[in-house]
């Protein structure tokens, strides 16, 4: 089958959109072992849904089936009108630039700045010499600043991100992943490597910025109260099989602290004393005033050496053709 053909239209109806729907999907790392036995599930075009189940019931597998950065064993994953599990090269490139992804691990470029970190967000759309040479348009640049300025991070933006906190590189991860204006986003145990109050933060975070974009979220987490709290379906897992499928009760009802309906603002993550600049004067500067800060306190050679560290990351496969 031709992964660009047109869906028959009862699959092409429920492809459209933002809406995600996966078929028999069956994953084995070893022949005859699987790790996801033939999963199938519809996702809504908005709203979070969240993953509940122990270690090694495939929550993980699913998440990086859907992106392929795991190449299923069979089955269909079809979103927006195509398969995914059937693309390579060039269409699922294009098709994973609309597919945000929070890793577990952050998956930063730790030499590289903050706002080159957030930038690296539209590496799908840019030809590789620019992303090399770093010539991002400026429009991009401004919107890297303003959605800094969004996570909270607008006084971190020529910071190395290994200068960073675990909460805060996960913030530069989540604005990453809104850089590439995508139509779902996916995030792999985005808490499990934070505290419980820097987890209700992140998990806040992720649930007001895209739902004001009305993205859909799929988020596999092992808190279940904080699946509970913030998304609108739970699915949960055991041994590669969904055994429960249902609402959670709260749709609409979690108030966020970065709501405007909540009377407490969400902390700062900013320095002490110091306000966030705003972002539409840090977005107002060009390009080379931006990196003018990093290009005095590094070489060439380090930057040629940082950028092929970015080529060899999880993120770069994402936005690379195969």
């Amino acid at each position: 089958m031709d992964a660009s053909a047109p869906l028959p239209a009862p699959a092409a109806e429920a492809a459209s959109g933002r809406a995600l729907m996966i078929r028999n999907l069956r994953k084995e790392y070893r022949p005859g072992v699987p790790v996801l036995r033939d999963v199938s599930l519809t996702v809504e075009g908005r709203g979070m849904t969240a993953i509940i189940g122990p270690s090694g019931t495939g929550k993980s597998t699913l998440i990086r089936c859907i992106n392929r950065l795991v190449d299923p064993t069979s089955g269909e994953i079809l979103f927006q009108g195509q398969d995914l599990a059937k693309l390579g090269g060039k269409k699922l490139r294009h098709a994973r630039r609309r597919i945000g992804m929070v890793f577990q691990e952050y998956n930063l470029v730790e030499r590289l700045s903050v706002i080159e970190n957030v930038l690296c967000g539209r590496l799908g759309y840019l030809p590789v010499w620019r992303a090399w040479l770093r010539k991002f348009p400026s429009a991009d640049i401004e919107r890297a600043f303003q959605l800094l300025d969004a996570v909270g991070l607008g006084d971190f933006a020529t910071i190395r991100a290994d200068q960073l906190s675990g909460g805060q590189r996960q913030r530069v991860g989540i604005a990453r992943a809104l850089m590439q204006e995508p139509d779902l986003i996916l995030a792999d145990e985005p808490t499990s490597s934070l505290d419980p109050k820097t987890s209700v933060e992140i998990m806040e975070l992720i649930a007001q910025r895209a739902g004001e974009r009305d993205i859909p979220v799929i988020v596999n987490i092992h808190n279940v109260e904080l699946g509970r709290r913030f998304a609108d379906r739970m699915i949960g897992m055991s041994r590669g099989d969904i055994v429960f499928d249902g609402p959670t009760g709260r749709r609409g009802s979690a108030r966020s602290p970065l709501s405007p309906m909540s009377s407490t603002p969400r902390p700062s993550l900013t320095s002490p004393g110091r306000a966030s600049s705003p972002g539409s004067s840090m977005a107002a500067a060009s390009y080379r005033g931006c990196f003018r800060p990093i290009s005095r306190r590094t070489s060439f050679s380090f930057s040629i050496w940082a950028w092929r560290r970015a080529c060899r990351s999880p993120f770069w496969r994402l936005c690379s053709a195969r």
